[in-house]
């Protein structure tokens, strides 16, 4: 089944909240319940007012109720709302504006390659400063048109390439450093294909996988950012490579490619719901 998720806001007088628990109901379902459990400061304050809730169906309407309990004890259920989740899963183009001089984009903004006759020059002051958001220096790196800042989101990536060439696909946020490959600062994480050898980057730490990828010439990556596990995930034919930990203070990331001395091509698949291999 496929899956969606929403943030619930919740207002109250001022107390030192150890948790909520939440009633939540798909219309013509059942009620189900769980408990969120509430971060402290060291004073013992409550540092959240809010609760993310996952694992829900698109396009659905639940009705949801809250009560929280403290010291004092539990409060009553608060007056039931009802939210509709979103219809679409997460869709994207590549953003222009960042992309490296050297990359050439299609048309409809969802491939990418680099292009043949770019030829690496010294630039000066004045020209850095029109390349704005773009990457520069030797990393040919371009970012999604989307921050991806809550709930689970899930693309694709097919890969098209000839001979032992290099790639990386991944996220970063959306100030990363330009002037840096994927994977090699505190703001970007990804996975990088030499060949048929998969690695993972991130703050320029390597991450070796045991499996040796298919010698194919396309392949096709899966990649699943969840919020709410706080995990970036990388498949391949529906079996994990990589799993990263994201740490909570990160909060708004965008999908990253990098195609720095690479003659790949590479092709993003939008749009799509989380798939089953996943919820099971």
């Amino acid at each position: 089944m496929n899956r969606n998720g929403v943030m619930l806001s919740v207002n109250h007088e001022p107390c030192d909240v150890k948790w909520y628990d939440v009633a939540y109901q798909p219309i013509n379902g059942q009620w189900m319940t769980m408990r969120w459990e509430v971060m402290a400061d060291q004073s013992g304050a409550s540092l959240e007012d809010h609760i993310h809730l996952g694992n829900l169906d698109y396009d659905c309407e639940y009705y949801f109720c809250v009560c929280m309990t403290n010291v004092a004890g539990t409060s009553p259920w608060s007056q039931t709302v009802a939210v509709k989740t979103k219809t679409v899963a997460t869709e994207f183009i590549l953003n222009e504006e960042t992309a490296h001089p050297a990359l050439l984009l299609s048309e409809d903004g969802k491939t990418v390659k680099r292009r043949e006759d770019y030829i690496h020059k010294k630039m000066k002051v004045s020209e850095k400063i029109q390349l704005g958001m773009r990457f520069v220096r030797n990393v040919h790196c371009i970012l999604g048109d989307v921050i991806l800042s809550d709930d689970a989101h899930y693309w694709e990536v097919e890969a098209s390439q000839s001979g032992a060439t290099s790639y990386a696909i991944g996220v970063a946020t959306a100030d990363c450093h330009r002037n840096q490959q994927l994977g090699t600062n505190k703001s970007s994480w990804c996975l990088e294909i030499m060949g048929i050898t998969a690695r993972g980057y991130h703050n320029d730490r390597c991450t070796r996988i045991k499996h040796n990828l298919e010698c194919n010439s396309t392949r096709r990556f899966g990649i699943l950012l969840d919020y709410q596990r706080r995990a970036l995930e990388f498949f391949y034919k529906e079996k994990l490579l990589l799993s990263y930990a994201v740490n909570a203070k990160v909060t708004d990331l965008c999908p990253a490619f990098d195609l720095t001395n690479s003659s790949a091509k590479l092709s993003i698949i939008t749009g799509l719901k989380i798939p089953e291999f996943l919820n099971t």
